[in-house]
């Protein structure tokens, strides 16, 4: 499952074919604007960010903007799309809490520069979100926002910000910073024990520690 952001819509790709398939294209017969992260809960469902980095005006595209909110959405197991949220500026990264009942949204605004963090129920609707970190707070000299953000099965977070990666624990309190001089958009966690790092023009990746 992927964010196919030029195309703008969800597809699932069929890794030996390289081929894709459409899951999601439309909310409410208007065409998304250019979905940009994915992740997938347990249960099955994606939560999944729409903003409009991918149009060729952005906010200001009257032409091909469809869906005035910058939404997050959510694709159910029976291929259902309903817009979740609709009052974000420019959501971005997404990610569940290790124990699924926690969505983060990373808001790549820098007057907003946000990390919300939204209550999941049983049915996994959202409640009233909350500012999880604000990077004005945090970092009042280095103006920065998150990009994309991953949970480690410890409970951290770790977001893509600035010139490197900023590393949470599950209260919002910073733990450390893996700096790398360079503008750095996204993480992944690897099955070999490395965070791997897209940064500018590279892929990098750093062994990790037992905190």
């Amino acid at each position: 499952m992927a964010c196919d952001h030029g195309n703008r819509q969800i597809v699932e790709i069929d890794l030996n074919t390289k081929k894709f398939t459409p899951l999601s294209t439309h909310w409410n017969q208007l065409r998304f604007s250019s979905p940009n992260d994915i992740c997938q809960h347990q249960r099955g469902d994606y939560f999944f960010t729409d903003p409009p980095y991918g149009l060729p005006n952005r906010e200001r595209d009257t032409l091909n903007r469809e869906i005035t909110a910058n939404g997050v959405y959510r694709l159910d197991r029976s291929g259902k799309t309903t817009q979740i949220i609709t009052d974000l500026t420019r959501p971005n990264g997404i990610a569940l809490s290790t124990k699924q009942d926690r969505l983060y949204v990373a808001i790549s605004d820098h007057k907003y520069p946000f990390i919300m963090e939204y209550p999941l129920n049983n049915k996994l609707d959202i409640g009233k979100g909350r500012v999880f970190v604000d990077f004005r707070l945090k970092f009042p000299s280095e103006p920065m926002a998150a990009d994309g953000i991953k949970v480690h099965s410890d409970g951290y977070i770790f977001a893509a910000a600035g010139n490197g990666i900023i590393i949470l624990n599950s209260d919002g309190e910073l733990l450390g910073r893996i700096k790398l001089g360079i503008a750095t958009a996204n993480c992944s966690f690897g099955g070999d024990g490395y965070l791997y790092i897209t940064a500018s023009d590279k892929l990098l990746r750093v062994p990790l520690q037992k905190i």
